[in-house]
């Protein structure tokens, strides 16, 4: 074996590479597996509590001076949060209903995993679950108004995340203009906080951002069982990623970051590291700490900070020695989160500067032709380099161009097909 200096490959893959080998790990296979076995009626009930039509609205009342209140689930959460009594039986016996045809099942479901299938069928985050996480706790609340049809803007919070906590908040004293505040919300955001206080018991008392994490927990485990479960029952799978992985090096010892949570084998593997932990081992999903700073209390939803907490190895110095000069990506969807793990990759390397080589091979797929692959491929590899050419003082400009024409190729399949641009 060779020593890790002398290692001139580096090898990234991610989920495509899986789903090359034959394994049944994405998150939409996850998820159509999910509602195989979600509680019978809580699939119908989530999506008939998101309906737009399911709305707050007036409600009569001869207390109120101008003849009417708008009421909802602001009185029926102020209710579950301060034990008070419910003035307006319509919505209480509207909204018992609801929490009535919700079985206990559903709790051990998770929070997160409730709002995916809710959410994630949207063409926005179509089964992005860490684009969802990430809107969740850093889009400003007026550009989620703005994206849609079932907000109304609000102007009392920056985020999805501070909204929520800023709404039960205010229902939860007792001074009438804290409520008379927590009226001004938007929908979505009085539906996620019914969620939380009514179906999966959050407390006040407790942290919001602790009590999210804790059911993003619930949900790894969910995704960890389900993978283990394809990855044993799958005899091809192994077989497969040796053949696959020895015709990438080319026989020749490599370095290798696997973004996923199997382990890919094979002869010529030199260092060989999990970023997000394996199987069995806590395995972790998070959103990308470029923007949240670490005295931010959401940075605990970063992978940076959550491998850390998992006391895995961060120096990469034995990973991406000096003498790397080619990095061959595979299957990898190049999304946002992980940007700050491929900047660190590219310092290292110093892929401006020194002669280091970038291949990025992909595949075509069920209801994806060559042309198309093509095209998300090299979509997804601009905003990538663009992304990281802003970050050379002096060097972005010609960044993409020089990379371009010099050191970035297109692979599909095995096939030495060159999509140089």
């Amino acid at each position: 074996m060779e020593q890790a200096n002398e290692v001139k490959s580096l090898i990234i893959l991610g989920n495509g590479f899986d789903l090359k080998c034959g394994l049944s790990s994405s998150f939409q296979q996850f998820f159509e597996n999910l509602k195989r076995n979600f509680p019978s009626n809580d699939l119908k009930v989530l999506k008939e509590l998101f309906k737009e039509e399911f709305i707050d609205f007036p409600i009569e009342s001869k207390d109120s001076p101008r003849g009417y209140e708008e009421a909802g689930f602001d009185e029926y959460i102020e209710v579950k949060l301060n034990k008070n009594d419910f003035r307006n039986t319509q919505w209480l016996e509207l909204l018992q209903k609801f929490s009535n045809l919700i079985s206990p099942e559903l709790k051990k479901m998770g929070f997160w995993t409730s709002c995916f299938i809710i959410f994630c069928t949207d063409s926005k985050y179509w089964y992005n679950i860490e684009g969802f996480i990430s809107d969740f706790f850093t889009e400003e609340s007026y550009e989620i108004g703005k994206k849609s049809p079932l907000t109304r803007i609000n102007t009392i919070a920056e985020t999805r995340f501070s909204a929520v906590g800023e709404y039960i908040k205010d229902l939860s004293r007792e001074d009438e203009s804290s409520i008379a505040d927590a009226r001004r919300f938007d929908l979505i955001t009085k539906k996620i906080a019914f969620l939380l206080v009514n179906i999966f018991e959050y407390n006040i008392n407790i942290d919001l951002s602790e009590f999210l994490l804790n059911q993003l927990k619930i949900f790894e485990n969910l995704l960890d069982n389900y993978l283990i479960g394809q990855s044993e029952s799958d005899s091809y799978y192994k077989s497969e990623t040796k053949n696959i992985l020895e015709k990438l090096s080319e026989r020749e010892s490599y370095n290798q970051l696997n973004f996923n949570y199997t382990i890919a084998e094979s002869k010529s593997i030199n260092i060989r590291r999990n970023i997000h932990s394996t199987l069995r081992h806590k395995p972790i999903i998070g959103i990308d700490a470029d923007k949240v700073f670490a005295d931010n209390r959401i940075y605990k939803f970063t992978k940076t900070y959550r491998i850390m907490r998992l006391a895995m190895n961060s120096d990469d110095s034995e990973l991406v020695p000096k003498s790397i000069a080619k990095i061959i990506f595979y299957g990898h969807s190049l999304a946002q989160a992980d940007y700050s793990y491929f900047q660190s990759i590219f310092d290292k390397c110093d892929i401006y500067h020194n002669s280091v080589i970038l291949e990025f091979y992909y595949s075509t797929y069920e209801g994806c032709n060559e042309e198309q692959a093509t095209r998300t491929m090299f979509d997804r590899v601009s905003q990538l380099l663009d992304n990281y050419g802003k970050t050379i003082p002096n060097h972005g400009k010609n960044f993409m161009v020089k990379i371009y024409y010099q050191k970035c190729y297109w692979k599909i399949e095995l096939e030495l097909k060159n999509y140089s641009i």
